[in-house]
C-alpha cells in the first residue's frame, strides 16, 4: 500500500522526536558524568588509598590512587573485540597492601602491563616482598562483580597456598582477602573519553532530529501543483457530430424511401397487389 503524505509526515515527526530524546539522554549522561566526577576529571583530585589502610574500610565507588610495590602475580585476563577485531586486553593482578590485605588491580595499556609484570618478578625476588619498581595506580575502586573473575581470584590463593606449602586457613588467619579492585582502566582519561563520546553522539542526534523535524514541517508548506498553465492536447481532435435524430429510427440502417421506390420499380408482372393472390384464382 502506497504511503500518503500524512503517513510520511507522521513518520518523520516520530523519527525526529526519537532522535531528539536519545540525543538529549546522551548529552545528559555526559554532563552527569562530568558533574559527578568534576574534581577528579578537571583537577585530578582523588582519594589516597593509604588513608584507608588502617581502618580497613575502603571507599568503594570512589576514585583512588596509590603507589604499588608488591604484587603476587597475574590471575586473569579479558580480551575485547569489536566485530571480531581485537581491541585490547585487560590484565588482573593480586595487589598486596601494606596492611596485609590482598585486593585486585586491573590495567590495560601495554606499558602498565609491562611495569606490573616487572613488579611481580621483583616482589618474588625480594626478601621483604617489596619491589624497587613503583607503579602509580589511579582508578575507581570497585567490587569484583563478575562471578568468573571472582572464581579466578580465589583460585589464585588456593594455588598460592599449595605452592607455599601452607593451608589456606593459615593464610587467612594472618592476611585479609578483599574482593575489590582498583580499576586503572576507569581513569581520568577514560572518563573524558566517555564524556566526549556521549556529548558528541548526543549533539549529532539532536542535529539529525532538528533536520528531520524541519523536513516534516515543510510538508505543510509544500506548494500545491498548479495544472492551469499546462497545455492539454486531447487524443482525438475531430469535432463531435451527434446522431441525426430528424429521421425515424431504422434498425436495419436502410433508407426507407429508397427501399419503397425500388420495390415499385421492380414489381414482378406475375404478382398483383391483392395480397399476392392470382387474379384468376381470386375468391
Amino acid at each position: 500500500m502506497a504511503a500518503t503524505r500524512r503517513q510520511t509526515k507522521g513518520g518523520l515527526k516520530a523519527s525526529g522526536i526519537i532522535y531528539l530524546l536519545i540525543g538529549i539522554v546522551c548529552v545528559a549522561i555526559g554532563i552527569i558524568t562530568l558533574i559527578a566526577n568534576s574534581s577528579y576529571m578537571i583537577k585530578g583530585e582523588c582519594l589516597k588509598m593509604d588513608d584507608y589502610l588502617e581502618s580497613g574500610v575502603y571507599p568503594v565507588g570512589e576514585y583512588v590512587k596509590m603507589d604499588v610495590h608488591s604484587l603476587l602475580g597475574n590471575y586473569a585476563e579479558t580480551k575485547h573485540t569489536t566485530n571480531g577485531i581485537p581491541t585490547g586486553t585487560d590484565q588482573y593482578y593480586v595487589l598486596w597492601l601494606d596492611n596485609d590485605t590482598f585486593i585486585s588491580i586491573k590495567v590495560k595499556s601495554k606499558k602498565d602491563i609491562e611495569t606490573l609484570n616487572k613488579i611481580v618478578d621483583e616482589t618474588w625476588a625480594s626478601d621483604d616482598w617489596y619491589s624497587t619498581t613503583s607503579f602509580e595506580a589511579t582508578g575507581k575502586l570497585k567490587n569484583i562483580s563478575n562471578s568468573e573473575l571472582r572464581g579466578f581470584y580465589n583460585d589464585f590463593f588456593d594455588e598460592f597456598c599449595e605452592y607455599m606449602g601452607i593451608e589456606k586457613s593459615e593464610l587467612t588467619s594472618q592476611f585479609t582477602i578483599k574482593e575489590i579492585e582498583i580499576d586503572c582502566t576507569d581513569s581520568r582519561s577514560s572518563l573524558w573519553g566517555l564524556f566526549a563520546l556521549f556529548c558528541g553522539l548526543g549533539v549529532l542526534l539532536i542535529l539529525v532530529a532538528l533536520a528531520t523535524l524541519k523536513k516534516a514541517k515543510n510538508f505543510d508548506n509544500a506548494p500545491a501543483v498548479d495544472y492551469s498553465n499546462v497545455d492539454y492536447t486531447p487524443v482525438d481532435t475531430t469535432a463531435y457530430n451527434p446522431v441525426d435524430t430528424s429521421a425515424p429510427y431504422d434498425p436495419t440502417g436502410a433508407d426507407l424511401n429508397a427501399s419503397s421506390d425500388a420495390n415499385l420499380n421492380n414489381t414482378d408482372p406475375g404478382m398483383t397487389l391483392n395480397g399476392g393472390q392470382d387474379p384468376n384464382n381470386f375468391q
